[in-house]
């Protein structure tokens, strides 16, 4: 994402640039729409792998895949209903006709291939909850480089906003395809989809696992795009897109911290099911002090270059203040741990006190973020984010986690 800004924004205009740096911050929205299963799928497979269960193992998939198949009809359905509104022009706050045109098309085609990707991303958890990484993050990179490639031709060829959405998620699209072709085709042959393995238990497991994570997606699907609503209702399309920008700038570290983390989530959860709880606490301790060092030294990298960057991306189209990348900065750190405790106590099933603490986050910050936006402008909203997420979760995720490595060690 970070490198099509250069490219498109020369000819995009001030609205469907901002709409195209913001509008991929929505897929967390559509995250819940699994009903949990996704993730409920992972620690099924990471159970079934630590006790070597490959016919659990097989009911689960045949099962999950039968219910998101089902899931992604019902998604796209809503998609060409909301088509037919104004609601992305609301949403987005767009004024110009070229932007308003575009942006329901462009929006529609992002939720379709959302939902697209529900059924194509079984693979993935399958192989994470094997431990089989490495092949996933392959496909993933391969997919990115599609996407990317898709993407120089059609801003080559100046293409509007719906087209650009089509080429940035359809290369990842038809990676996760092929990896699915091999994978379940050549590679786990056993593991192949058949409905005679398809299992009211498997879905009565996957169904009850996943209320939580489906209620705690819809809290982080919140947390990741209230900013972006607030800014665009609040501030201006210069705003958002300053905003957009610094918050990618950071999530080119995250994303690296969230590499180890998503191979740690199954690691956790097959430990966990062999009673393996002294590694389960040290490679925890590790994971946080890892994640910290990396996040601190990588916010010091975006706070002296960040200006330079965006500078260079946006071709100098767009301006972010030193205080907007401290306040990220802050907030990055935070979730840096965060990330790494949530995902340990996922693991283990521990959902609900995650859905307490960011339920705490959200309700705060629907209170306060408006507030600091009109104050303090878009560092204000960064900054309150900051300080919430340190109060309202990352102290009360630490307490949990400390709590149960003590009593299970």
């Amino acid at each position: 994402m970070l490198v099509s800004v250069p490219l498109t924004s020369g000819y995009l205009g001030e609205e469907r640039y901002a709409v195209w740096l913001s509008v991929s911050s929505f897929v967390a929205l559509l995250t819940f729409a699994d009903l949990g299963i996704g993730v409920g799928l992972l620690n099924a497979v990471s159970h079934a792998f630590g006790k070597d269960d490959v016919t659990a193992a097989r009911s689960h998939i045949a099962t999950a895949l039968a219910l998101l198949m089902s899931i992604c009809v019902v998604l796209i359905s809503v998609a060409l209903l909301l088509m037919q509104t104004e609601i992305w022009a609301e949403v987005f706050n767009v004024k110009t006709p070229i932007a308003r045109s575009e942006v329901t098309t462009a929006a529609t085609l992002f939720m379709i291939m959302t939902a697209l990707n529900l059924p194509l991303g079984v693979v993935q958890r399958v192989q994470l909850g094997f431990q089989e990484g490495a092949p996933s993050y392959i496909w993933q990179a391969l997919g990115s480089l599609l996407g990317l490639a898709l993407l120089v031709l059609a801003v080559r060829f100046r293409l509007g906003l719906p087209w650009l959405i089509l080429a940035y998620m359809g290369g990842p699209a038809l990676a996760s395809l092929a990896n699915g072709v091999l994978y379940f085709g050549v590679r786990r042959p056993e593991l192949r989809f058949s409905r005679r393995w398809i299992q009211r238990e498997s879905a009565r497991i996957l169904l009850r696992t996943g209320v939580g994570f489906v209620i705690l997606q819809i809290l982080v699907a919140v947390t990741n795009s209230m900013d972006y609503i607030i800014i665009a209702q609040r501030l201006s399309s210069g705003d958002l897109a300053g905003y957009s920008l610094t918050v990618r700038l950071f999530s080119v570290i995250m994303l690296l911290i969230g590499t180890v983390t998503a191979a740690l989530w199954p690691a956790f959860s097959e430990a966990h099911s062999r009673g393996d709880h002294g590694w389960l606490a040290s490679t925890y301790a590790k994971a946080v002090r890892i994640s910290l060092a990396t996040m601190a030294i990588g916010s010091v990298v975006v706070i002296i270059s960040g200006q330079w960057l965006v500078d260079k991306w946006s071709v100098g189209s767009v301006s972010i203040g030193l205080t907007l990348l401290a306040a990220r900065a802050c907030y990055s750190l935070v979730d840096s741990v965060v990330g790494v405790t949530g995902t340990l106590l996922s693991s283990m099933n521990m959902i609900w006190i995650q859905v307490i603490a960011i339920g705490s986050y959200v309700a705060v910050s629907l209170i306060a973020k408006p507030w600091a936006a009109d104050v303090a402008g878009v560092a204000g909203v960064a900054g309150v984010g900051a300080l919430a997420m340190g109060l309202c979760v990352l102290w009360p995720l630490w307490k949990s986690a400390a709590g149960t490595l003590s009593k299970v060690s």
